[in-house]
């Protein structure tokens, strides 16, 4: 992530710092539902493993990428309906016109 990030120290990268980090932050949260992106890690890592409160759906990220989306949310609560879930990649998907004439073009260049 140097090339991405050329002006910040290395050492707030470090995965394993990174990872305990969220994984407090998710359980100090302790909501019933949550949306991650660029989940890199084995969920257990993250407190929303198997043996966790919580039950997840996953989708791997295109174009080669290692990193993944997250929904979980809490089992005690809310269950996934009959039809399961369907996955969505917003690239295959424009915004309306009325939406995209508001935001620089560049965003929805992929």
């Amino acid at each position: 992530n140097r090339q991405n990030f050329p002006d910040v120290d290395f050492g707030v990268f470090n995965e394993g710092r990174r990872r305990a980090q969220t994984a407090a932050a998710l359980a100090q949260v302790a909501a019933d539902v949550f949306c991650l992106q660029g989940v890199d890690c084995p969920l257990e890592e993250l407190g929303l493993g198997a043996n966790s409160e919580y039950d997840c759906c996953t989708v791997q990220h295109s174009a080669g990428r290692f990193d993944r989306c997250v929904v979980a949310w809490r089992r005690a609560k809310l269950e996934m309906g009959p039809g399961g879930h369907r996955v969505l990649f917003f690239d295959d998907h424009p915004p309306p016109m009325a939406i995209a004439a508001e935001c620089n073009p560049s965003y929805f260049n992929t």
